[in-house]
């Protein structure tokens, strides 16, 4: 038996969102291996092998929709536009990755305000990461990103994708190197919560230019993240949500954090809401006015 490691994920959370038949579930398990927790556990090969059969199998039509590049992107072959490609292929980044119009916005943003210092809680498969190191990289300042995530394994979603990244951390950090971005990004591999409970050992003294939320969508996780670090925010710099319409993505937490602590305080923060193509998800502007 083995101990758990990163390459591997539990049988039981793979198959969560699954249809297994009996006999589907005893073929997987016969692929797995026996952790020393007494668990099953599968490596991405196993789950690789076994998802091309079951989407075989029950002649699933899977999703052709994806984002539209912009022409630039279309034709980009190599750097860091190449790397980012890769990533919008994965069948997991459609829908819950920034589109690249959003992206867009989030590096124009970025590569107007020169930030030194720049958080992002949340960062999935590492789309919107390269999208806003893309913009502190054209600036004059090549400051710090700091991207904060629990960086777990990302399971199948149907009806959206049948796949499984089962070491998203090892992605993107080969996806951070491609893109000649290793000096920008700094993984921080936590919860936010836990991680501004140390801002000493990482963040320091530094003010934060612009702080980007797009992690733990609950009430209460959104509530927390922009407490906890929105007085870490400096003056005229920015904080964005993504996913403020809970009519369209069905998250509460960003919408419920501007309508009760930026909205009711225009002296301290000036707000901008965007309607977002093709999904209407949205995205808020945030810039604080006063400490």
């Amino acid at each position: 038996m083995f101990s758990m490691k990163a390459d591997k994920v539990r049988f039981f959370r793979f198959i969560r969102d699954l249809k297994l038949t009996e006999v589907e579930e005893a073929s997987l398990i016969e692929s797995s291996v026996k952790g020393e927790d007494g668990d099953y556990w599968l490596t991405q090969e196993s789950i690789n092998s076994f998802l091309a059969g079951y989407v075989r199998e029950r002649n699933i039509s899977l999703s052709k929709v994806s984002y539209k590049y912009p022409d630039y992107m279309e034709s980009a072959g190599s750097g860091w536009l190449s790397v980012l490609k890769k990533l919008y292929e994965m069948p997991a980044a459609y829908p819950a990755s920034l589109s690249p119009a959003q992206g867009e916005l989030l590096k124009v943003i970025l590569a107007n305000i020169s930030a030194k210092t720049v958080v992002e809680i949340g960062c999935f498969i590492g789309i919107s990461t390269l999208w806003l190191a893309a913009g502190m990289a054209s600036s004059n300042v090549r400051g710090r990103l700091y991207a904060i995530d629990t960086y777990v394994p990302k399971f199948p979603w149907p009806p959206f994708h049948y796949s499984c990244i089962v070491n998203p951390k090892s992605l993107i950090k080969e996806a951070i190197k491609s893109a000649g971005f290793s000096d920008i990004i700094h993984l921080i591999e936590s919860d936010s919560k836990n991680a501004a409970s140390r801002f000493d050992s990482w963040l320091g003294y530094n003010e934060i230019d612009l702080l980007f939320i797009d992690g733990d969508h609950s009430i209460s996780g959104c509530k927390s993240d922009f407490e906890l670090y929105a007085p870490h925010v400096a003056v005229g710099g920015y904080i964005i949500f993504h996913d403020i319409f809970p009519k369209y993505c069905g998250h509460e937490g960003p919408r419920f954090v501007l309508d009760n602590f930026v909205v009711n305080a225009p002296e301290q923060y000036q707000l901008v809401e965007m309607v977002t193509a093709p999904t209407n998800y949205g995205i808020a502007i945030v810039r604080k006015l006063r400490g």
